[in-house]
């Protein structure tokens, strides 16, 4: 009898260069339509519009990934201000075709194609190596970036022995 494996991983992603221009213009924007509505009637459908935007764009600048493995199966998940989650990629390791660190050379190999588009659920800090994986979708061979801390690798390694090439 086999033992279910379950262990979650969150990782919160590095924020954008553009996030606090865009913090600056949303304030902009709101007070400017605030402002502009003393002069022309008009101006009230600006600052509905701007107010608008900034709740529908706002929630994309705190962005946190969440790794789940259960027994043969890593799902990742994108939870964008800490409340609204939103489904990435569920992958079952009878998929995968190899698992890798992004600065291997056989990774970089395949990445220097421009063919190659991969998904990237990283933290992009640079602190933590980041993992590729190789796998098939569907007859397509995709790729996946992401940081597992060591019990998820572990777990990835039991679940698939001969395709993880990365030493512990």
């Amino acid at each position: 009898m086999a033992s279910d494996v379950y262990i979650e991983q969150i990782v919160k992603r590095k924020d954008k260069w553009y996030r606090f221009p865009m913090y600056f213009l949303y304030v902009l924007g709101v007070l400017g339509s605030i402002i502009l509505i003393f002069f022309q009637s008009w101006a009230f459908l600006i600052l509905v519009a701007a107010v608008l935007v900034t709740l529908f764009t706002w929630r994309y600048f705190s962005v946190e990934f969440e790794y789940i493995f259960v027994t043969g199966e890593l799902s990742i998940d994108k939870i964008c201000t800490k409340s609204m989650r939103k489904k990435g990629r569920k992958l079952e390791m009878s998929e995968v075709l190899s698992v890798d660190l992004k600065e291997s050379d056989s990774a970089k190999r395949i990445l220097q194609s421009p063919k190659v588009k991969a998904e990237d659920y990283s933290s992009g800090y640079g602190e933590a190596p980041v993992v590729m994986i190789t796998f098939n979708d569907r007859g397509e061979t995709k790729y996946l970036h992401f940081e597992p801390n060591d019990a998820i690798l572990t777990a990835i390694r039991h679940s698939i022995p001969g395709k993880v090439h990365i030493t512990p």
